[in-house]
């Protein structure tokens, strides 16, 4: 899903990653992951959802996070409760919570009648 961007007074549309990286530089040309810790360059870097968007998270900016490659294949579908909380408390923060609970409602709805999620 796009999502149109306002930087610089330049409107445009972007993906989630591009809006990742056009919201949050890089430190001396490196992303920190947010589950090791270590530096890796962007090529090696996926942009994360904090709240998965088959569980009503969103491509807003303040769900997601950068994540090594390896942490993030490891991770799979483990939710964990800081993740979890932390996706939460960011879109409460930045207003979003409606997005939140209506993804979280579409999500259940599809479940009810068997849907399954799509990418």
């Amino acid at each position: 899903m796009a999502t149109t961007i306002l930087l610089k007074g330049i409107d445009y549309m972007a993906n989630y990653r591009t809006l990742y990286f056009k919201t949050h530089p890089a430190i001396n040309g490196k992303y920190r992951c947010c589950r090791c810790g270590k530096m890796f360059p962007k090529a090696q870097i996926d942009v994360d959802h904090i709240i998965p968007k088959r569980l009503g998270g969103t491509d807003d900016v303040s769900n997601l996070q950068a994540m090594c490659q390896h942490c993030n294949r490891s991770k799979g579908d483990d939710l964990g409760v800081v993740d979890l909380g932390k996706g939460a408390i960011q879109s409460i923060a930045s207003g979003n919570v409606d997005n939140l609970l209506k993804g979280v409602a579409k999500q259940k709805v599809k479940d009810l009648f068997g849907i399954k999620y799509k990418r």
